[in-house]
């Protein structure tokens, strides 16, 4: 490509380009959410294509086709190299080469004019990723959908968050909230260091679903607990059979929830289900209490008119234990709740 072409790409907003080539999509923030492929030709929104770098992914697992804004247009529009190279170039001499307009916020887009703590993101550009994360079984493609970074060195508040993962907490339109901060290191509890770190003077991640912004538009969702939880479900989903559901997370084993208005957890719930959200299978931890937990917290969701049904994961696991295989068993075997069963669970959990 010559450097004009790279100047119009740079300049282009994605979203226009979209809407004039007829492209399905949907999403806020800088993720957008494209309905098909046009390389592998899935059509169960399983693109993700970022505003700000113009480069994207599709998660079929057959397809896996990483591209950038000049490769899916001649693949979409199904011109050869030379012909996409004229296609940009015209539309530069449409909309003129704006180099002086200002561009998109950079990456993480946060609320209210505060920063996370100095950090990169993760993988680096160069694919670089830290060990951590790794023997977690957390992909790179899964570290830049959810936005995770790495703080070497950095504060927030007076507090120390060195050598923590960065965890971006995001609200329903894309927008980071909050953040969490997870030690890489071995904590000792008695020393005084947190395997968790929070930001104080932030809203508290208990008021959101991490992940909910990736799962708007979903009909069903499986929700796990912590962040963690929530990637090795969406990974797990990465499969022809459960493509069409998303990940979210509650932070905890409880729904925060009030009335209609309140700016809470259910209220991110009830806008899930003005978008298309009908069924949620909970998948917390693989003991009692948690269990007992999801009974309660199912009921809840039902009050929303929202079906819920339990999962259960072998004794003492959570899904980032286990393997892919057994998440989906699980969202597979996973067991509707009503008042009958309901009451029977109650009576008599899968775990002791």
């Amino acid at each position: 490509m010559t450097s004009t072409v790279d100047q119009i790409l740079e300049d282009i907003e994605l979203e226009e380009w979209l809407d004039e080539h007829g492209v399905t999509y949907k999403g806020a923030g800088d993720n957008l959410k494209l309905r098909e492929c046009p390389f592998c030709g899935d059509s169960r929104w399983r693109v993700y294509f970022s505003k700000r770098k113009k480069t994207g992914l599709c998660f079929h697992g057959d397809c896996n086709k990483h591209f950038n804004l000049f490769s899916f247009a001649r693949q979409f529009l199904h011109l050869d190299s030379h012909s996409t190279i004229q296609h940009f170039e015209a539309l530069g001499r449409t909309m003129g080469l704006r180099s002086h307009r200002p561009k998109l916020a950079p990456e993480p887009k946060i609320a209210d004019g505060w920063e996370l703590p100095t950090s990169i993101e993760l993988p680096t550009p160069e694919g670089i990723t830290h060990p951590f994360l790794t023997a977690r079984r957390i992909t790179t493609q899964t570290q830049a959908l959810f936005g995770l970074r790495w703080c070497a060195s950095g504060t927030f508040s007076r507090a120390d968050f060195s050598r923590r993962i960065i965890i971006p907490v995001a609200d329903l339109d894309g927008t980071i909230q909050s953040f969490q901060g997870r030690a890489t290191w071995q904590v000792d509890e008695e020393a005084g260091e947190k395997r968790y770190l929070f930001p104080s003077g932030l809203p508290g991640t208990g008021r959101f679903l991490y992940g909910a912004h990736l799962a708007l538009g979903c009909e069903h969702v499986v929700m796990g607990e912590g962040p963690f939880d929530v990637m090795a479900i969406h990974q797990a989903l990465d499969h022809p059979d459960f493509r069409k559901l998303g990940a979210i997370g509650s932070f905890g084993l409880a729904i925060g929830g009030s009335d209609e208005g309140a700016n809470d957890q259910l209220a991110r719930f009830r806008e899930l289900r003005r978008n298309a959200l009908r069924r949620v299978t909970i998948m917390w931890d693989g003991e009692a209490g948690a269990f007992k937990a999801a009974l309660a917290a199912g009921q809840l969701l039902r009050r929303q008119s929202i079906d819920v049904w339990i999962a259960t994961l072998p004794q003492g696991k959570d899904p980032n234990e286990v393997d892919t295989a057994t998440v989906r068993r699980a969202i597979e075997n996973a067991v509707q709740l009503t008042p009958q069963s309901f009451f029977r669970l109650r009576c008599a959990p899968p775990y002791k």
